[in-house]
């Protein structure tokens, strides 16, 4: 394998860990946050790496199609939804049953 192959397959494979973590990092994140709005730029952030991963695929027509419909009209409907409702403030209760039926 050539030099230009061996950085080629490295920085594919560091791409799509890197994607990967992004991705997963996001959503335990979204998890955690109480704030919708914040809810909604950690799911654009998830939107983009996801269409990352697709386009290291080789699917680059998809992955922009993916950046397009997903985070450009998902997100921003979500975000337009949110201005429109007003402050809404969720009561969280602080018990960690969800947590263990999640893991089981």
């Amino acid at each position: 394998m050539s030099l230009l192959g061996n950085v080629l397959a490295w920085s594919i494979l560091f791409g799509t860990i890197a994607g990967s973590l992004l991705a997963t990092v996001l959503a335990l994140l979204m998890i955690r946050e109480r704030s919708l709005v914040y809810n909604a730029f950690m799911l654009a952030g998830i939107g983009i790496s996801v269409a990352g991963l697709i386009s290291f695929l080789g699917y680059q027509v998809i992955g922009a199609a993916q950046l397009i419909v997903y985070v450009g009209a998902s997100v921003m409907f979500f975000i337009i939804s949110l201005s429109m409702m007003g402050d809404l403030r969720v009561k969280i209760q602080s018990s960690y049953v969800p947590l263990l039926v999640g893991l089981l």
